[in-house]
């Protein structure tokens, strides 16, 4: 008798020619399911890389089965009716005369202990569900794993919805270690050094690498059709090129099925399995650019043929093929996915759409506007967060599509959403593109939007042009019939001019504080009490201020606003220069627990300046540096913050670096006309050059802080160079003398 064969059994799973990364937790995860679980789908788009998993989790465990394992490719099936043939042909049972090749495959599997995979099974759901229900129930010891774009929907199914490959982090210390630390960055790099072995990697080629991986979603697919590119292309070229990726991620394998040697076949494949009703709703959601929830998809998708009732089992169904990923906080569509459907629109389509899409968010963004200065705004602000990158695109296609006046009362709605976020500029660049390109709108709506201009230039610090912005609004409300407009129009037109003329200013913003009074414009009473406090700071009636910000803080404080924290900051500072130090860190500290994006920068400069008074150096400095970083970081200009550095700087001895500081604000401070900073700079600068043992810079600097403060007309400004020069003049008694007489009469 012949001795029995005892070599290893061949498996059943090809094996591969590259090699496979990630999906190590996958690996673990889905082998222990399949322990008690007997049918367990691998869901995903195409491309996710399914085929390469079961492959993987087929080798892993086929040693486990007395039987071994079996892959069933139904690729190249085309009709239902030989799925049972394709079953058959794997497991290696042949025909049986008259008997149905579905009751050979029952018959053949019923006794055996099998693993089997059945790959690519969407497109034939209809005849792979009834055969592998009936193998579970016919054949105990065999456990099927599959791959579907969708469900099988068979009772006692698992799905396993296969994610893209971990992202490389992005703004990364180090980008290539980021990329080798990523599933997708490790994919690229491997399929990159087969495609372009002499392809050395710079810090530039990472980020690059990084975008690549990140703009295609780490789906496998993509990035081996990615990394082939760069035979011809650098990562760099390779970014840029991806804004045309259907064109460009074509070069697939040979040996590879048609609809995975391209992306957009991959994606076509699935596409043209949907019913009509579902492909239009997918190619309505692409209007999103990003994150959605059912009530933006009723509101933008509904119409012309889908009834809202219907979205929801639509969207559903979607999720379910793999199209639409549902995430904790919504739904949102790969970028590929989301490109793809944007070409299928049709030209009509695609503007029903758009409008649909503009329409909705303006309303949110109005709806926000109207209740943007009460406590009710924060649900929406949030909502409004979600939806950033929808209000971008809207702006952005309305500009495009000469929507101008559309664009405009969008941004102008934002403008406290903005401020709140520290998105000035972003809000200024959207509102003075579309002010300068609407021609004919309703003058009121040009106003308006001309007042959010203005309202961010002054939180931007730019006084010159919140100044020419207002002037416009002004003129325009003059014939206007809505008195809110001109109270509005009255206010910024007072805060225009307060670091100019605080005299004039607070005149104007006393007049549009009564009218605002009369109209019950409660947040118009507040933001002109802050501005007549500011410019009784500077007028040197240091109580009248205090009384101001504290009337201004009271009705901020009933809506729970963010005026509180300005308030509170400006009242410490107010405390700090009548003497009282302790309440200014208290109130500083106070507006800081508070404070927004929009505060932020002015009370930490009003804390540092605390903490320098009464010797808390290194505090005061850190704080400066928050400061400073914060307002670099949102875009806003730092001349404000360097000159109050600067005195924090020599109150620590270290005139040196109070001057470097003085020297970066000063070319900015002569260009926006702020008097009494520019004066402030250089009164501080004659200190600095006086500490370092430079007496005559010291009077220069001071003279030229007296001609700014002259010029200005701001009388602080004038009483701090006059003091100045007198420290200059210290050996000249009746010259000193002179100038305290002037500095009293100036602050009087």
């Amino acid at each position: 008798m012949g001795q029995a064969d005892e070599s290893p059994r061949r498996s059943a799973f090809a094996p591969r020619t590259t090699t496979f990364i990630g999906r190590d937790v996958a690996l673990r995860d889905i082998s222990r399911l399949l322990e008690t679980r007997r049918l367990l789908t691998l869901v995903g788009p195409g491309g996710c890389g399914k085929t390469s998993l079961a492959v993987a989790i087929g080798r892993a465990l086929e040693d486990g089965y007395a039987d071994g394992g079996t892959f069933v490719d139904l690729a190249p099936v085309h009709t239902g009716d030989l799925v049972p043939n394709a079953v058959a042909a794997a497991v290696g049972l042949p025909e049986q005369g008259a008997m149905a090749l579905d009751e050979v495959v029952l018959a053949g599997l019923a006794g055996r202990h099998q693993l089997l995979v059945v790959d690519n099974c969407e497109g034939l759901l209809d005849s792979c569900a009834p055969l592998i229900d009936a193998i579970l129930r016919c054949c105990p010891q065999v456990t099927v794993l599959t791959t579907s774009r969708e469900p099988l929907g068979v009772d006692g199914e698992t799905t396993w919805r296969v994610p893209s490959l971990t992202l490389p982090a992005s703004g990364a210390d180090d980008p290539l270690g980021a990329l080798v630390d990523s599933d997708a960055g490790a994919l690229l790099l491997d399929r990159a050094q087969l495609a372009r072995p002499d392809l050395r990697w710079s810090v530039d080629d990472a980020v690059a690498a990084t975008r690549i991986c990140r703009r295609l979603d780490g789906i496998p697919l993509a990035l081996e059709l990615a990394a082939s590119r760069l035979r011809a292309y650098s990562p760099v070229e390779l970014v840029d090129a991806l804004d045309d990726r259907f064109a460009l991620l074509t070069a697939g394998p040979r040996t590879a099925p048609p609809r995975q040697r391209t992306l957009e076949a991959s994606i076509a494949w699935s596409y043209d399995l949907l019913i009509d009703s579902t492909a239009t709703l997918l190619r309505r959601l692409s209007v999103f650019a990003g994150t959605f929830v059912l009530d933006d998809a009723r509101a933008v998708c509904a119409g012309d043929g889908i009834a809202a009732s219907e979205i929801g089992g639509l969207l559903a169904d979607l999720v379910d093929r793999s199209f639409v990923q549902s995430e904790r906080d919504g739904y949102r569509l790969l970028e590929s996915v989301a490109e793809y459907a944007v070409q299928r629109r049709s030209g009509g389509e695609d503007e029903r759409a758009r409008l649909a899409h503009l329409s909705y968010v303006a309303s949110i963004a109005h709806e926000f506007g109207r209740r943007a200065e009460s406590a009710e705004h924060l649900g929406l602000g949030e909502r409004i967060n979600r939806l950033l990158g929808d209000m971008r695109s809207a702006l952005g296609w309305a500009m495009r599509t000469d929507r101008e006046v559309d664009a405009m009362r969008l941004a102008a709605d934002l403008r406290l959403y903005w401020v709140i976020e520290g998105r000035m500029q972003e809000g200024r660049q959207w509102l003075e593109s579309a002010l300068a390109a609407e021609r004919g709108s309703d003058p009121d709506d040009r106003a308006h939007a001309l007042l959010a201009a203005a309202y961010l230039s002054l939180h931007s610090f730019d006084p010159r042009r919140q100044a020419e912005l207002t002037s416009e609004a002004v003129e325009l409300g003059h014939s206007s019939e809505d008195p809110k407009l001109r109270s509005r129009s009255m206010v910024l037109d007072g805060w225009s001019k307060v670091f100019v003329d605080p005299v004039l200013a607070r005149r104007l913003l006393e007049a549009g504080r009564d009218l605002a009074v009369e109209l019950g414009e409660s947040p118009r009473v507040e933001f002109a009490s802050f501005g007549c406090g500011a410019a009784a700071v500077l007028t040197g009636d240091l109580d009248g201020a205090a009384r101001e910000l504290e009337h201004g803080i009271e009705l901020a404080a009933r809506r729970n606003t963010y005026g509180v924290s300005f308030g509170r900051g400006a009242l410490g500072y107010v405390r700090l220069l009548t003497g009282h130090v302790d309440d200014a860190i208290r109130l500083t500290s106070e507006a800081l627990a508070v404070a927004g994006h929009d505060a932020r920068a002015l009370v930490g400069q009003w804390h540092a300046l605390a903490l320098a008074h009464v010797g808390r150096i290194e505090e005061a400095r850190e704080e400066m540096r928050g400061v400073l970083s914060d307002a670099a970081g949102i875009g806003n200009p730092t001349y404000i913050a360097a000159v109050d550095g600067a005195w924090v700087e020599l109150a620590g001895g270290d005139p040196a670096a109070a001057t470097a500081l003085l020297s970066t604000a000063l070319p900015d401070l002569g260009m926006v006309g702020e008097s009494w900073y520019e004066a402030q700079a250089y009164r501080l600068l004659g200190d600095a050059a006086e500490a370092a043992g430079d007496p005559v810079a010291a009077r220069e600097h001071r003279q030229q802080a007296m001609h700014v403060a002259d010029r200005g007309g701001n009388p602080l400004a004038r009483t701090v160079a006059l003091i100045g020069l007198a420290r200059s003049s210290g050996d000249d008694p009746v010259r000193v003398r002179a100038l305290v007489r002037d500095a009293i009469k100036a602050a009087s």
